[in-house]
């Protein structure tokens, strides 16, 4: 799923009309006792044109006994003459000794994606 969002957000910010305005979301949600929460936040362009879009998820209440530690995912993006180009993708998901680490290195010139997830180069 996670390389689906990384896919999507690469053809949505490769967009050339696309205007990008710095936010913060904060979401929550509960069911039957349940409960966990979001904070995902796209970054203002820095002065090498650089962005970021990160989004933190994290259990809440009795849910923190089964899932204790955050998940973390955020795209890195260039601006390159008004379009925004993805620079990689990571995503760390650490769950009591269950660790998945992965990340996707993009390189637009020879229009490439390499995936670095354990062994993978």
């Amino acid at each position: 799923m996670h390389h689906l969002i990384a896919i999507l957000l690469f053809t949505l910010l490769s967009a050339p009309t696309l205007a990008l305005t710095p936010y913060t979301a904060i979401y929550s949600t509960t069911s039957s006792g349940l409960s966990a929460s979001n904070h995902t936040t796209l970054s203002p362009v820095d002065s090498s044109g650089r962005i970021e879009l990160r989004s933190v998820s994290k259990a809440r209440g009795l849910t923190k006994l089964f899932k204790n530690d955050p998940i973390v995912e955020y795209t890195r993006f260039k601006e390159v003459n008004g379009k925004y180009y993805p620079i990689e993708y990571h995503y760390l998901f650490n769950n009591n000794g269950s660790k998945r680490d992965a990340w996707i290195i993009f390189d637009q010139k020879k229009l490439v994606a390499k995936s670095l997830y354990k062994t993978e180069i």
